[in-house]
């Protein structure tokens, strides 16, 4: 078993259902990923928006992902999760000895009414 089926059957052991979606209302079909909270305490992560409705306190966490859903933070692509909407900040291929092995990214509280 090659790496990207090592961390593909990992993600399907104790990975979350998520898709893909677009601005365009397209929708990649369903997978597993991991994703999980950023505890960075630094001063990036802690900020908020201040709202007319109040603050708007965003969430930041890491994805995972398998070789062969390529993820993207190009082109209005977001990341679902059930109800959950998350704006992806940052992605990059992680590769080993050429193959791509998984897809990382940096994930990012989606809200609707953003000031």
């Amino acid at each position: 078993m090659g790496p990207s089926q090592q961390v593909k059957h990992e993600l399907e052991q104790c990975g979350e259902m998520v898709c893909l979606g677009w601005e365009d209302g397209r929708r990649s079909p369903e997978y597993r990923a991991l994703i999980q909270p950023l505890r960075y305490k630094n001063k990036m992560y802690l900020e908020g928006t201040q709202t007319p409705i109040g603050l708007n306190e965003r969430g930041y966490y890491m994805y995972i992902g398998p070789a062969d859903q390529e993820i993207s933070s190009h082109g209005g692509t977001f990341l679902l999760r059930g109800e959950e909407r998350y704006q992806i900040d940052r992605a990059e291929r992680v590769a080993f000895r050429g193959e791509t092995v998984y897809y990382w990214a940096i994930l990012r509280n989606y809200t609707e009414a953003e000031v």
